[in-house]
């Protein structure tokens, strides 16, 4: 048994190192238009100022917070109807009681009906910047550059 160091083990790892390659990375990461607008498709790249980026993260988490406190607050007002009105606790459907069976049904629905607005009031958002930086949105989600004046697109 050869021992890492013993000649024997160098000679045989000898020929292994001679053919190993050193990978180098890129230094910094591509930006987001690098990545979104690929030249090989077509796109012309487009700068986009940081104003009109910082109003649409802006917008964004607006949208964001406004439907997590009205869930949040919906459930509140729900939690404090259903544990205050003891008519209510009394109710039962089909041997489960109505307090157990309004969150059970309810907040799911609720959920994702809140998650689906969210999405269409975010990628409007997105539509309303990509109009003002001179993308035109196609029904299936892909974005096309006009070509800005004086440029062809080949």
């Amino acid at each position: 048994m050869s021992l890492p160091g013993d000649a024997e083990s160098d000679s045989r790892f000898a020929g292994l190192r001679v053919h190993r390659v050193r990978v180098h990375g890129p230094r910094t990461a591509p930006e987001a238009d690098e990545v979104l607008l690929a030249p090989a498709r077509g796109h012309v790249r487009r700068r986009v100022s940081s104003a009109l980026v910082s109003r649409l993260i802006r917008d964004q988490l607006r949208l964001a917070v406004g439907w997590g406190l009205g869930f949040f607050l919906l459930l509140v007002a729900l939690y404090l109807v259903l544990s205050t009105l003891d008519v209510l606790a009394a109710v039962t459907v089909l041997g489960v009681p109505l307090p157990w069976l309004v969150p059970a049904l309810c907040f799911y629905p609720l959920l994702m009906l809140g998650g689906w607005l969210h999405l269409r009031g975010s990628e409007a958002a997105e539509r309303r910047l990509l109009t003002e930086v001179g993308l035109v949105g196609e029904p299936h989600g892909e974005y096309e550059v006009r070509p800005a004046d004086g440029e062809s697109r080949a």
